[in-house]
């Protein structure tokens, strides 16, 4: 499924930082990108706080569309990113894209 660039091979997972790091730059870049699972556009990334203002949380991201996502992980919330307080964010049960 990886493609070939500059002699080294792009995993899945290199796809999904790759889509990430757009997103995570410009939240409404979200419905504009392509999912590297399915190739949808319905790319979702949320943080999940303690408190409304906390300047890092939990990020979750995946695709709406096929249910696949990276691994939520801790990271500062920029400043265009949807928030949520603990127990009041809705993330499905998406599976995780592993490097394997």
């Amino acid at each position: 499924m990886g493609e070939h660039r500059k002699g080294a091979a792009v995993t899945d997972l290199d796809d999904w930082y790759r889509a990430y790091r757009t997103v995570y730059e410009d939240a409404s870049r979200g419905r504009t990108v392509a999912c590297p699972h399915c190739g949808a556009r319905s790319l979702r990334l949320l943080f999940v706080v303690r408190n409304q203002d906390d300047e890092d949380g939990t990020a979750a991201f995946w695709c709406d569309a096929c249910l696949h996502g990276l691994m939520p992980t801790r990271a500062p919330v920029p400043p265009t990113g949807e928030r949520y307080v603990k127990g009041t964010e809705s993330v499905p049960d998406y599976s995780l894209i592993t490097g394997d």
